[in-house]
């Protein structure tokens, strides 16, 4: 049953008629000039669950956190498979931060210049969430956990427009990461609710 659902995942984002890309761009001040190539795709979580728990995807407020904090991804999904265009690739998106690849090449420190991030409205688990400060996970309703058959649906569609577009990267297991495996001691996304085998990545 399990490899009957993937395989319609995979399909569904296969066959994707219209799927389109919204442009949405952060103001300058959450992003720099490139200079390096692309060969990493960076994945990760955001919400407003830390302000509004019962509410924790408005667009609008997600924004609003990447502007205030000269944060930025290149790309955020919404929960209905929607995908924003946020920084486009031939900037630098503040996505990243400290950290280190578990494998070569390592890029310590170094990994916003060489990868592409993308956003996903969802929220993890309680202790995943407590490094952002989240307190009142309780008061998040079940079905806000997680991620939804249409994100993954957008993102691998994404995914392989982004092969086909930047040929310096090349989708696997090796170059598609999350945020935790880079920084495992301050960031948890996407964490333990995210379904990696429905990505269906080769072994790189």
């Amino acid at each position: 049953m399990r490899i009957l659902i993937i395989f319609a995942l995979w399909l569904s984002a296969s066959c994707v008629q219209g799927q389109d890309i919204q442009p949405l761009p952060l103001p300058s001040h959450c992003s720099a000039p490139r200079t390096g190539t692309v060969t990493h795709v960076m994945l990760h979580y955001i919400s407003n669950a830390l302000q509004k728990p019962e509410s924790p995807y408005e667009l609008a407020p997600i924004i609003d956190i990447f502007v205030k904090y000269k944060l930025s991804a290149h790309y955020l999904i919404a929960r209905d498979g929607s995908i924003y265009q946020l920084v486009p690739h031939n900037r630098v998106a503040f996505h990243a931060g400290k950290g280190r690849l578990p494998h070569p090449p390592h890029h310590e420190n170094a990994l916003n210049g060489r990868s592409i991030g993308i956003e996903m409205m969802a929220i993890g688990t309680a202790a995943e969430m407590a490094l952002l400060g989240v307190k009142n996970y309780d008061a998040i309703s079940d079905s806000d956990k997680g991620f939804t058959d249409a994100q993954y649906v957008a993102l691998i569609w994404l995914l392989d427009k982004l092969e086909q577009e930047l040929p310096s990267f090349q989708k696997s297991k090796l170059t598609v990461v999350g945020h935790d495996a880079y920084a495992p001691t301050r960031r948890g996304d996407p964490g333990q609710l995210f379904d990696w085998e429905k990505l269906q990545l080769p072994a790189g």
